[in-house]
């Protein structure tokens, strides 16, 4: 079976995102581990042999990656660390930092400063809007994470709208090629991230056939730091991944909110303040509690 096949199968979006980081993960170790670490019977079969059977672990760990898409996610933001032990501490704080000084440079770009200094305040105005969410005590102790959470937070901070539970009800109604954009963006997220797992689970593969079989002496040793810094380099990528999906679903929350009021059967805002301070209020209730809005929200013959 061709790899044209396999995707016919599989969508692009398992294909690049979750088999491939897999597959290369187990090429890398078949060909970097020694013989005492890699089966005798493997060495034995051709290459074509020894192919197809990489493509089956990578394709088997690649349908795992998949199911545990969702907490790997969750893992690069940062949520393990929080906690009563207070790992997370550290790690938030170096993110306080960055934002504190990017917050400084955004407020020093009023009218009388020049024009250096003002295009220096556009530029952390955008850090700040795209990578940060916009309260200070909501950063996660990762820069993917916090790039996650502006997307999640913009439709609160734009229309009052709770982000989470009104995305369930924009993902629908996306047209084809936004969707198209959207699994983009997704895909590359996805391969980032298990690119960074596969490089941290071939550095540990490394290190365990050197304490056991020791193929090369301390002075190399260094060696083997080399897929850990392959994994962070590649976790930098998926940072601005992370942003360019945040874009996708803030365009689309923005040109689809007014549908989903049609859809549900609330009445369309009159103006920018009443959709902050009426609608969105009344559809998070109905979302977040299940609580009815009020007869005077009803689109009244399906206006």
């Amino acid at each position: 079976m061709g790899l044209s096949d396999v995707a016919g199968v599989f969508s692009r979006f398992f294909i690049v995102g979750f088999f491939i980081p897999a597959f290369f993960g187990f090429f890398a170790m078949a060909e970097l581990g020694t013989s005492d670490i890699v089966p005798d019977r493997f060495e034995t079969y051709s290459a074509g042999t020894q192919i197809l059977i990489l493509g089956a672990a990578g394709l088997l760990v690649g349908l795992f990656l998949l199911g545990l898409h969702r907490p790997v996610i969750r893992t690069f933001e940062g949520y393990p660390m929080s906690g009563r032990l207070g790992l997370d501490r550290p790690f938030v704080s170096l993110q306080r930092r960055r934002f504190d000084e990017l917050t400084k440079l955004k407020a020093a770009g009023g009218p009388q400063a020049d024009a250096d200094v003002r295009a220096k305040s556009m530029k952390a105005w955008l850090k700040l809007d795209r990578y940060f969410p916009d309260d200070r005590d909501r950063l996660l102790p990762t820069r993917f994470g916090n790039a996650l959470r502006a997307s999640e937070d913009y439709s609160y901070n734009r229309w009052k709208l709770d982000g989470i539970p009104f995305w369930a009800r924009v993902e629908p109604l996306l047209s084809g090629q936004e969707k198209e954009l959207h699994e983009a963006a997704r895909t590359d997220i996805a391969f980032y991230l298990n690119s960074s797992l596969a490089a941290i689970a071939v550095g540990v593969f490394l290190i365990a056939d050197e304490v056991a079989n020791t193929p090369v002496s301390a002075a190399y040793g260094w060696v083997y730091v080399v897929p850990f810094i392959i994994a962070y380099l590649i976790y930098r990528f998926s940072i601005d991944a992370a942003q360019r999906w945040g874009v996708e679903i803030r365009a689309s929350l923005d040109l689809h909110r007014l549908e989903v009021y049609d859809r549900i059967g609330v009445r369309r805002p009159t103006g920018f303040s009443d959709e902050r301070d009426v609608i969105a209020p009344a559809v998070n209730r109905l979302f977040l509690y299940a609580i009815v809005p009020s007869d005077d929200l009803w689109a009244k013959g399906g206006e």
